[in-house]
């Protein structure tokens, strides 16, 4: 298996809503939802569900798949800053994947 020492950064438009006495965190491009007793732990249940998500496609070898489908993953250059906007860091150092496949151009 091959090692890999690096971090992705995810651009996710996170909404956040109430739902009786509970908040309710989601984004619509990953279908990622998580909840929480106030919208800071709405959020930040968010985001580590986004991050373990992200981590598991790329563990799986599909990461790119997922984001290029769901329309997510977008030129650097062509991607405008949203209201709402989270920013997903998720580690990968030390991580095992298991494929040796690269991300198409």
């Amino acid at each position: 298996m091959k090692k890999n020492s690096a971090e992705i950064r995810l651009s996710l438009r996170c909404l956040i809503g109430k739902d009786g006495d509970r908040f309710i965190a989601y984004d619509n491009f990953l279908d990622v939802v998580t909840q929480g007793e106030s919208e800071e732990k709405a959020l930040a249940n968010f985001r580590e569900a986004a991050a373990l998500f992200a981590e598991s496609c790329y563990r799986r070898g599909t990461l790119y798949d997922v984001l290029n489908e769901s329309g997510a993953l977008l030129p650097f250059r062509a991607q405008k800053p949203e209201e709402n906007t989270v920013e997903i860091r998720v580690p990968l150092s030390g991580r095992e994947r298991t494929d040796t496949g690269t991300c198409p151009d």
